[in-house]
């Protein structure tokens, strides 16, 4: 039922790879919450260090990843496109833009698994090759 809010267990594997031959890879779950929209879902949880509001909302084949905190940041993706993306310091923003080439979201009626291959950009030049695994378990 929309709008129905659901605890959830949810975790996410980031692949960071700046092409320098040793790509990062963080994993981290967090207890959150699960929110059912309108043809699509939100997921929200709070990362500790350094603190932050994460809301990551998903519907006709395009994720929004919002973070509230600081820094701050909005990045969209969605498959074949390039978007602007925000990223912001006390110090003053940076000019970014996701790329992405992959979306994929695997549901079912207790958990789901959202993936996503993109690229991140700065004044068009790569900055990092970028793989991002979310999954979620209802509680």
């Amino acid at each position: 039922m929309t709008g129905d809010t659901m605890r959830a267990r949810i975790t996410v594997v980031g692949r960071i790879d700046t092409g320098d031959g040793r790509p990062d890879l963080i994993r981290a779950e967090y207890a959150g919450l699960y929110t059912e929209l309108d043809h699509g879902f939100m997921l929200e949880y709070d990362e500790s260090e350094p603190p932050a509001h994460v809301a990551l909302s998903c519907h006709a084949g395009r994720a929004l990843l919002e973070r509230a905190g600081e820094p701050h940041s909005r990045m969209e993706f969605l498959p074949g496109t390039t978007q602007a993306a925000l990223y912001a310091l006390p110090e003053g923003e940076f000019d970014l833009a996701t790329e992405c080439s992959a979306l994929d979201l695997d549901q079912t009626a207790t958990h789901g698994r959202l993936r996503i291959a993109y690229r991140l950009l700065s004044a068009g030049a790569l900055v990092s090759d970028n793989r991002l695994l979310v999954t979620y378990r209802l509680c």
